[in-house]
């Protein structure tokens, strides 16, 4: 999901549209919340707006990602 979520970052300024990605957040853990606002670089937030000032570049945030999950997956191997 933060992938998708990274990604239309490289689709969404070419339309003029305002786009609103909508979460329940009693069903994501905290972690996961995060990088998804991470990826944006403004979020609304009971009802008010936030500038997100460590929002990433995609390809900066797919990296991160990227090596996450070989670290998870190095990890994995290890057991």
């Amino acid at each position: 999901m933060v992938e998708y979520e990274t990604r239309l970052n490289y689709v969404l300024p070419r339309y003029k549209d305002p786009v609103i990605c909508t979460y329940d957040l009693s069903k994501f853990p905290a972690s996961l919340v995060m990088d998804i606002m991470r990826t944006h670089p403004v979020v609304i937030i009971a009802a008010s707006f936030r500038r997100i000032r460590s929002s990433f570049p995609p390809d900066q945030f797919l990296l991160e990602l990227q090596e996450r999950r070989s670290v998870r997956k190095s990890a994995g191997m290890s057991n």
